[in-house]
């Protein structure tokens, strides 16, 4: 479901940070491995060192971070898929943003 996102990123980043080492000192947030951008920027996210910003994130691909601070946020969960009932493939699906 859609939704409006917050923009408290400092709440998001402590989220991130939990979520990336537990209490237990192993993670609960994991990523796939081809999602290539999305690890690259999480890897290469920093604080700024100089300027006015400094010690503020950086904002320099941030896009990947931002979005993942958001999902946080919302408290974003994973359900497994529900088994698909046989007489939906009958049937003609259209996607109500698309039209396909």
């Amino acid at each position: 479901m859609l939704e409006t996102a917050t923009k408290d990123k400092d709440s998001g980043i402590i989220q991130i940070n939990e979520a990336l080492e537990t209490r237990n000192g192993e993670a609960s947030l994991f990523f796939f491995d081809d999602l290539i951008q999305v690890v690259k920027e999480v890897e290469g996210w920093m604080y700024e060192d100089k300027g006015d910003n400094i010690g503020k994130p950086s904002k320099k691909d941030d896009d990947m971070v931002e979005n993942l601070y958001r999902l946080m946020l919302l408290n974003t969960q994973w359900y497994d898929m529900e088994e698909e009932d046989e007489d939906y493939e009958d049937e003609l699906i259209r996607n109500k943003v698309t039209g396909y």
